[in-house]
This record gives C-alpha cells, structure tokens and sequence, in this order.
C-alpha cells in the first residue's frame, strides 16, 4: 500500500530546493527558450543570479525575476 501524503510533503518531494522550484516556474512562466526583453535575443541561456530568486541573459546579461507579480513570498 503506497504511503499517502500531506500537500506539504507532496511539494517538498517535487521541489527540494528553493532553486528546483524557481527553475519550474521559470520554465512554466517563460517556457525552455524565450527572448530576452532588453536585447531580444531568442535563447534557452538564462542563468540563476546565486542568492537571488533571478535569472540573467546569457547574451546581455539583464535580469529577469520568475516571481515577480505572482505572489510569491519568501
């Protein structure tokens, strides 16, 4: 018999880290490949800022922030 699960166990079992689930709802948000709202640039190379819920554009270096508008606390 499988093991049930409280919602919160659920989501700590899908996102371990903080990182795990920022990068989800980056890809949820923004999708694998989008462009870069300053430079334009079409690209999947967005890298995480460490020690910010942020990702940069690989090619012009802005920040884009996952979080932002959606209520999400920290």
């Amino acid at each position: 018999m499988a093991k049930s699960l409280n919602i919160r166990q659920f989501f700590k079992t899908l996102f371990p880290t903080e990182d795990s689930c920022l990068k989800h709802i980056m890809e949820v948000r923004f999708g694998l490949i989008h462009d870069c709202g300053a430079c334009g640039v079409v690209s999947a190379k967005f890298h995480k800022i460490i020690g910010r819920r942020a990702y940069a554009c690989a090619q012009c270096g802005d920040h884009l922030y996952p979080c932002a508008g959606t209520n999400i606390r920290g």
